[in-house]
């Protein structure tokens, strides 16, 4: 295997055995909303994405569909009307910062689409993750 060293631009000849892929610009993983658009899926990658989310005080980050929270142990300004407004005048395709509002609303908006069809919303970790916030925060955005 030939690889360029794009510091010197010098090539070498290394066992592809004794090689791993690496993310070349780790920097701007905290910009990356959802985590199945990073370059690498694995293990490393994911955390290094959520931990830099985290160390910006972003908790929420989605897997696909799915909404992973990270409880920040500490006060933060997320939640209220103010917050709420722009999910509440979204529609299905636009695109907003991950949040549990992100979450109900789409909940919301694909029970009124399936003509009444009940949606679900499952929320789930360990004890003291948070599970009883979101669901009270999810509830008050649907109430």
């Amino acid at each position: 295997l030939k690889v360029k060293n794009d510091e010197d631009n010098r090539t070498e000849v290394v066992d592809a055995h004794r090689c791993e892929t690496v993310n070349s610009d780790l920097t701007q993983v905290h910009l990356v909303d959802d985590l199945t658009k990073l370059p690498d899926l694995h293990r490393p990658a994911l955390l290094h994405a959520l931990n830099s989310r985290y160390d910006k005080d972003k908790i929420y980050t989605y897997t696909g569909l799915i909404l992973l929270a990270v409880n920040p142990f500490k006060e933060m300004n997320l939640y209220g009307k103010k917050q709420m407004t722009p999910y509440m005048n979204s529609q299905l395709g636009d695109i907003l910062p991950p949040h549990a509002y992100a979450t109900a609303h789409r909940a919301f908006l694909s029970m009124l689409e399936k003509d009444g069809r009940n949606q679900s919303i499952l929320v789930s970790g360990e004890s003291g993750a948070g599970k009883t916030v979101t669901t009270k925060i999810v509830m008050d955005y649907l109430t």
